[in-house]
C-alpha cells in the first residue's frame, strides 16, 4: 500500500520507474563498478575473486581449485588464472566427467604402443602435449576414486606414468581443478581422497551464483 513502510531483504530488486536497484546493507568496497575480470563482466560481484586472483600473481601456485555451482564460469577463470600466471597457452580442458574411466589415463596421462589390444602407436597423453602450459580439470568431484592416485602423483610429483610405460615422465604444467561439489562433503562419503583435497585446495577460488550477485545481471545483459 502506498505510504507503508516495507521491510526489504538483502539483494531485494526495487523497480523505480525505469530504473532497477539492488538493496545492500553492505557494498564491498567502492561504490564505483570494477572493471572486468578478464573475460568476466562482473562489476561488484566477484572482487572477492579478484583479489585472490592478485594473490596467486604474487605467488603462483603449482595447483588451483576453482568452487562454484554450474555456469558460474568456472572455465573462464582458470584461463584468466592461467594467463595471470604466464601459463595461458597450451591450454588443456578435461571434462573429467565426460571420459570413460577405462580410457582415462590413456587420454590424460598416455601410453606406450602395445599397452593394449588397440595401442598400435604411443601416445604422450593430454598431460605430456600441454607441457609448460596449464590442464584443466572440470567436474574433479567426478573422477573415480581408482584414478584418483593418479592425479595426486601429478599434484606431488609433477610426473606421470603413462600406461604400459616402466619409468614416469616429468612435466612442467599448472593443474586448475573446478567442481560444481562440496569436496568435503565427498570426502566425508568416502568418494574423495583427503589428500587429493588438500593438495588442490592450497589455492581455493570461490565463484558466487549469479542470484548472489544481482547487480552483475545487468551488466551481463
Amino acid at each position: 500500500e502506498p505510504g507503508q513502510e516495507q521491510r526489504l531483504e538483502e539483494g531485494a530488486v526495487l523497480r523505480v520507474g525505469r530504473t532497477l536497484l539492488v538493496y545492500r546493507q553492505q557494498v564491498d568496497g567502492p561504490a564505483e563498478p570494477s572493471p572486468p575480470l578478464g573475460p568476466l563482466v562482473s562489476p561488484f560481484g566477484l572482487r572477492a575473486v579478484a583479489r585472490e586472483l592478485e594473490a596467486l600473481t604474487r605467488a603462483p601456485p603449482a595447483n588451483v581449485l576453482i568452487e562454484g555451482e554450474t555456469g558460474t564460469g568456472k572455465e573462464l577463470v582458470a584461463r584468466h588464472v592461467a594467463a595471470a600466471v604466464g601459463r595461458a597457452e597450451p591450454f588443456a580442458p578435461v571434462n573429467v566427467a565426460g571420459v570413460a574411466a577405462g580410457v582415462f589415463e590413456s587420454q590424460v596421462f598416455g601410453h606406450v604402443a602395445g599397452a593394449f589390444s588397440d595401442a598400435r602407436h604411443a601416445s604422450r597423453g593430454i598431460v605430456c602435449a600441454h607441457d609448460g602450459g596449464t590442464v584443466f580439470f572440470d567436474e574433479i568431484g567426478d573422477l573415480p576414486l581408482p584414478l584418483q592416485p593418479k592425479i595426486l602423483r601429478l599434484l606431488e610429483n609433477r610426473e606421470v606414468l603413462p600406461v604400459g610405460a616402466e619409468r614416469p615422465v616429468l612435466v612442467d604444467v599448472l593443474v586448475i581443478a573446478a567442481t560444481n561439489q562440496s569436496l568435503a562433503e565427498r570426502v566425508a562419503a568416502g568418494a574423495f581422497r583427503r589428500d587429493l583435497l588438500a593438495r588442490l585446495a592450497h589455492a581455493p577460488i570461490h565463484m558466487l551464483p549469479l542470484r548472489d550477485r544481482r547487480e552483475d545481471v545487468f551488466a551481463l545483459i
